[in-house]
């Protein structure tokens, strides 16, 4: 798709932090309530922008399949470093801003089945 004023281009960084716990005792993923690493997230964000900044899910972000212990975050940033919004070129899954899902214990994500 070619760049417009109402779509960036694709050109850029893409910065993604992926947050999970696990269980010291047994080596599996362990449930991880989305208020504290949408937080974390907020924070490396702020150097750049939190207005622009995204929460993916439990997903693997390059794919957006599930994955179950693990919240993805991403913020994209243009070639000058400043961040926009999600360019459609490389939207693989959804995309939620994180202004929409900060502070809440429990985040539900619609689906369509």
């Amino acid at each position: 798709m070619a760049a417009e004023q109402w779509c960036p281009a694709a050109a850029g960084v893409a910065v993604t932090v992926i947050m999970h716990t696990v269980d010291p005792a047994t080596g599996r993923p362990r449930y991880l309530p989305p208020a504290e690493p949408t937080e974390w997230a907020r924070t490396i964000f702020s150097t750049a922008d939190t207005a622009h900044g995204y929460f993916l899910g439990a997903v693997d972000p390059h794919t957006g399949s599930h994955r179950h212990g693990q919240f993805a975050y991403r913020l994209y940033l243009d070639t000058d470093r400043q961040a926009i919004a999600v360019p459609r070129q490389v939207l693989t899954c959804p995309h939620y801003l994180l202004s929409a899902v900060a502070g809440r214990e429990q985040i539900t994500i619609p689906t369509t089945a």
